[in-house]
């Protein structure tokens, strides 16, 4: 249990800071001037002023917010508008969008990245060959005998190595299936699957 709520807190704050980091970046990219960049919920645990924009950590990690010039935000602060040209409401319309959508788009981009990285190094995909890994109960494969972990190697005679080839034999079978699986102990063994169409 606390095992879950450590690493729903960890995810959390994950995504709340890489949000909020979105739109830091975005405000600054398009020159406007952030004046607070919160991470966390109050009572505040850190506080640091680094040029015009003050970077806050509160205690609880469950949101934050950055505060840009020039509007009303997350932070429900009044906005102190004086048209400057570092406001948000001084930059065109594009600029703006950019701002406001900037942290979704990264938390977007983050799991893109996130999951293109687990699949290039665990792969992920059908896998190659055609070891078997579960084998329903009362079906035709567990009838005839496949067990978890066969490998099969040859459908009517033909050989057989990947899924993609099993199915294409396997689907034009109409009367019984002649397997031939090698077992988790190298030995070769063959059995007859029936189909749904033998009678």
């Amino acid at each position: 249990m606390l095992v879950t709520i450590i690493a729903f807190i960890v995810t959390i704050g994950i995504i709340v800071i890489v949000h909020e980091f979105g739109h830091f970046c975005a405000a600054r990219l398009t020159g406007m001037r952030v004046k607070k960049f919160s991470i966390g919920f109050p009572p505040r645990m850190m506080s640091r002023q680094i040029g015009k924009t003050e970077f806050t950590i509160g205690w609880i990690p469950l949101g934050g917010y950055v505060q840009i010039a020039g509007m009303v935000d997350e932070s429900l602060d009044g906005a102190e508008i004086t048209g400057a040209p570092d406001e948000f409401l001084s930059k065109n319309l594009l600029q703006k969008v950019f701002a406001l959508s900037a942290g979704v788009l990264l938390n977007y981009l983050t799991a893109f990245l996130i999951i293109a990285g687990l699949a290039a190094v665990l792969g992920i995909g059908v896998p190659a060959g055609t070891l078997v890994g579960e084998v329903l109960s009362d079906m035709p494969a567990q009838i005839a005998g496949v067990v978890s972990g066969d490998e099969i190697i040859a459908v009517n005679g033909q050989a057989v190595d990947s899924w993609d080839s099993l199915v294409k034999v396997v689907s034009t079978a109409r009367d019984t299936v002649h397997l031939v699986v090698r077992r988790a102990t190298g030995a070769e063994e063959s059995m007859r699957l029936p189909t749904r169409d033998a009678g």
